[in-house]
């Protein structure tokens, strides 16, 4: 994983990809400056872990650009790919949300860019931006609904 430094052109493009996110479809567009400052560009190599399941929920990451596999280890410790993420979503948000470790682990299939939020910017995007909460709601539903296949 590498920090990424965002010039202007990488930030506008973050900023309309974070506004097609189910999170943060909710927001007004003037909060998605806001938003920004809250977040770190990270890219992550083909085959580098995301996020890793059983380990502590202390960000979500939303994924900008590349592919991404969700994972999770089977009762006989093999890695099962359960799914992709699609462009851009975000993952992460169930655990710290919950309070639990991560549920499940996501991989970088070939190289991906995403957003990384702390849970300290978390829990400031619930405190100051209200839409926020509606966003989180809403985008929790929406992955229930493709789970269950209604």
């Amino acid at each position: 994983m590498q920090t990424v430094t965002l010039d202007d052109l990488q930030h506008e493009r973050f900023t309309a990809a974070l506004a097609q996110c189910a999170l943060f479809r909710a927001l007004k567009p003037e909060h998605m400056p806001q938003i920004m400052k809250l977040a770190e560009a990270q890219r992550f190599d083909a085959g580098e872990s995301i996020v890793q399941q059983g380990a502590p929920s202390d960000s979500f990451f939303v994924v900008t650009e590349g592919t991404a596999a969700v994972r999770i280890k089977s009762a006989v410790g093999e890695d099962i790919d359960v799914g992709r993420v699609p462009l851009p979503s975000s993952v992460g948000e169930v655990g710290l949300l919950l309070g639990v470790p991560r549920t499940a682990s996501v991989v970088a299939v070939d190289d991906v860019i995403a957003l990384r939020f702390s849970d300290k910017a978390f829990t400031a995007m619930f405190q100051n931006v209200p839409e926020f909460g509606w966003g989180i709601s809403a985008g929790l539903a929406h992955r229930l609904q493709q789970v269950s296949g209604k």
